[in-house]
């Protein structure tokens, strides 16, 4: 942004010491013209100030309807390179000030959606227990419970701990992406469906579960050894360190047994192969 300090003002000074001169002339052979000029001058510099004034006001204002869109941009840039925290502290900060309210609704539902985004990839999900909160009753208050919206805000009430909340949106999402036929993406909740189901130490449901990715995304899910391995994967992420910390005294032993299961009919998948 410029500052009050530019190009404009230099040249207006230079006008001004023409005028200044010719004045000086005037008032010589004629001293009536001593008043004239000097209301003049005062007039002219009164005039200076005022472009001054004016061009400050106007980067002013231009800044503060530029800085929700910076912010959004920093968020944005910050979920890009998985910064999640940061991200989510930059689109709380927007969100809790008044400059939101300034933005259509496009903006606003981008700042909302990389909040929630950020927030459920967070590393420590305590840090936003109250924006989770601010964001599910938004959902539902706007009535815009779409399907990528529903997983993610699953995903941040289950590192939360709330598992009966999660696994409602997590539902929800699963359905609404198969209202739309949009089957492969269905996938990512009922994932989160079978890790609830872990967390609740009810490794039948989990299996069953399991199985029913199978049927939904075959190309992915060729047999058990998939889903095993898929799942050593989820073990060795960022989050996964917070579901241990919450539930460190079943879920070790429940995914031994999960495995386990998985393993007992992987045989018998091959044979039918």
């Amino acid at each position: 942004m410029n500052s009050p300090d530019n190009t404009t003002t230099k040249t207006q000074d230079s006008n001004n010491k023409g005028l200044l001169s010719d004045c000086q002339k005037l008032i010589k052979t004629y001293p009536v013209f001593n008043l004239i000029c000097t209301s003049a001058l005062g007039a002219l510099a009164g005039l200076g100030a005022s472009y001054k004034f004016i061009e400050w006001k106007v980067n002013e204002v231009a800044e503060q309807r530029l800085a929700p869109y910076e912010q959004i941009f920093s968020g944005l840039s910050l979920n890009q390179g998985e910064e999640f925290s940061e991200a989510a502290r930059v689109f709380q900060k927007l969100i809790a000030s008044k400059k939101i309210d300034t933005l259509p609704d496009a903006s606003k539902n981008l700042a909302y959606d990389g909040m929630l985004l950020a927030i459920a990839n967070s590393d420590d999900i305590s840090e936003f227990r109250g924006p989770i909160k601010k964001l599910k009753d938004k959902m539902i208050e706007s009535g815009e419970e779409t399907p990528w919206r529903l997983h993610h805000l699953a995903w941040a009430l289950m590192r939360n701990g709330d598992l009966s909340e999660a696994k409602k949106y997590f539902k929800k999402s699963v359905a609404a992406y198969k209202s739309k036929r949009e089957y492969v993406a269905s996938v990512d909740p009922s994932r989160g469906l079978i890790f609830i189901a872990l967390l609740e130490n009810n490794v039948d449901e989990a299996f069953a579960l399991g199985q029913e990715l199978k049927e939904m995304r075959p190309s992915q899910y060729r047999s058990n050894f998939d889903l095993i391995a898929e799942f050593k994967e989820i073990q060795k992420s960022r989050s996964f360190d917070s579901f241990n910390a919450l539930y460190e005294k079943t879920l070790p032993t429940t995914i031994d047994k999960y495995i386990a299961k998985l393993l007992e009919t992987a045989p018998q998948e091959q044979k039918n192969q």
